[in-house]
């Protein structure tokens, strides 16, 4: 391989992680500015860290990740907003990713994956509270009653993300 094909594949996995990163910001930022709807489109910005996988690599998802996790921290206006991105959505492909090429079973990779989830979300909580975006004391009912949809929610999320990902393989193959 030349220098130059080498040099070719570099700028290209940098100039569309840096697209798809500037895309995950405008996503997070318009989850900020337009309420209804924010998680969704915290979840299409986690989406894109996919794509990044996909293209380039497991190194580029995760700076991806960090890159959008600095301009969404100085861009966007709702706290909440960040700590979804940063909490699950903006790394979660990866670690999908790596389950899911893993030799662990099926139920063993959905057991992981609600533990991750579950780990964010008491993180996120705690966070949420000592970052005073959450008003009154920390509230453990308040968590266990949102474990539970949350959990479906994101049993649905992570259908609709394998979904996704083999129908952008698909296309990408017939390319």
């Amino acid at each position: 391989m030349l220098l130059s094909e080498l040099t070719m594949r570099k700028t290209r996995k940098l100039a569309l992680s840096s697209l798809i990163t500037a895309f995950a910001v405008v996503l997070c930022w318009v989850a900020a500015v337009m309420p209804s709807g924010s998680v969704a489109l915290v979840g299409i910005a986690g989406l894109l860290t996919a794509i990044v996988v996909v293209e380039c690599g497991y190194s580029w998802a995760l700076g991806k990740f960090a890159a959008t996790i600095m301009l969404v921290l100085l861009l966007v206006p709702d706290r909440m907003i960040v700590l979804m991105y940063a909490g699950i959505f903006g790394w979660y492909p990866v670690i999908k990713s790596l389950l899911e090429r893993g030799k662990l079973r099926s139920a063993a990779q959905w057991a992981i994956k609600v533990l991750i989830l579950n780990a964010a979300l008491v993180l996120g909580y705690i966070a949420a509270s000592n970052l005073f975006i959450l008003a009154g004391e920390p509230n453990t009912r308040l968590l266990l009653i949102v474990l539970l949809p949350a959990e479906v929610a994101f049993v649905l999320y992570d259908i609709v993300l394998t979904r996704l990902i083999d129908m952008y393989i698909q296309r990408r193959a017939k390319k």
